[in-house]
């Protein structure tokens, strides 16, 4: 079984292809491993199956990227927007156990293809000054509540993150932390609702070697050329696979 699905080559292959791409696309940019792997995934199986799957993957994932940036965190930053996210995290699964799947599907590529689009037409500003609490955990909640819904919390922590005047690496590690936060909570509140099955963990162990293999090319890679073309680039493809879970 793959999820509560069958688990024969085409699926294995399927599984694993979305897996490592998504994976690659972690390393290299810092993000958008589960926009990739929800919206994939979500083509061939019900958005409750994609992101269970995901979910475990994700947190071998970003706690693997993590570990190696580890001492770039800005711990400040990261603080209020876990607040925010431990808050709206049960109420994004609540949804995505309520909701019929093909609505969720509709949502779900709506939220992909609107945030793609703010993210190509917004300018890369670079913000400095103290750092409020009051917005953060607001974005943290928007965060919390895609995340537990889809497992794609992240466009809002980009959005927030990214516009902070800080490294490269500084940007990626603090991102990563709030998705360990995000995933690591995830999974326990869905394995408590009954999301999380033997099955999914037997097919996440199945495709991790992809994951690591993907994450650690999309990381070396990272270092050797610049970020921001592919970053347009894959938000490009973000919406496109909105668009194709609004139409399915």
């Amino acid at each position: 079984m793959l999820g509560g699905l069958t688990m024969d080559w085409w699926f294995v292959v399927s599984a694993i292809g979305a897996m490592g791409i998504a994976s690659f696309v972690q390393g290299f940019t810092g993000f958008g491993g589960g926009i990739v792997a929800v919206s994939l995934l979500s083509l061939l199986y019900t958005v409750l199956e994609a992101t269970a799957l995901t979910n475990v993957c994700a947190v071998a994932l970003t706690c693997g990227i993590l570990w190696h940036l580890r001492r770039h965190v800005a711990w400040r930053m990261v603080w209020p927007l876990l607040a925010g996210q431990a808050c709206t995290i049960p109420l994004g699964i609540w949804f995505l156990s309520s909701a019929d799947d093909g609505l969720a599907r509709r949502v779900m590529g709506v939220l992909v293809i609107g945030f793609a689009a703010l993210s190509l037409l917004q300018r890369n500003r670079r913000l400095g000054g103290p750092l409020r609490p009051a917005p953060a955990v607001g974005v943290g909640a928007t965060s919390g509540l895609m995340n537990g819904a889809f497992c794609m919390g992240g466009p809002p922590l980009i959005a927030y993150i990214y516009s902070r005047d800080m490294e490269r690496d500084a940007l990626k590690a603090t991102i990563q932390a709030c998705f360990v936060f995000n995933s690591v909570y995830r999974l326990a509140v869905a394995g408590g609702v009954g999301h999380i099955t033997v099955p999914t963990i037997v097919s996440a162990a199945v495709v991790l070697p992809a994951i690591l293999i993907a994450a650690g090319a999309g990381m070396a890679l990272s270092r050797r050329v610049s970020t921001e073309p592919f970053r347009r680039m894959a938000w490009v493809v973000f919406a496109v696979l909105g668009a194709l879970l609004c139409v399915r």
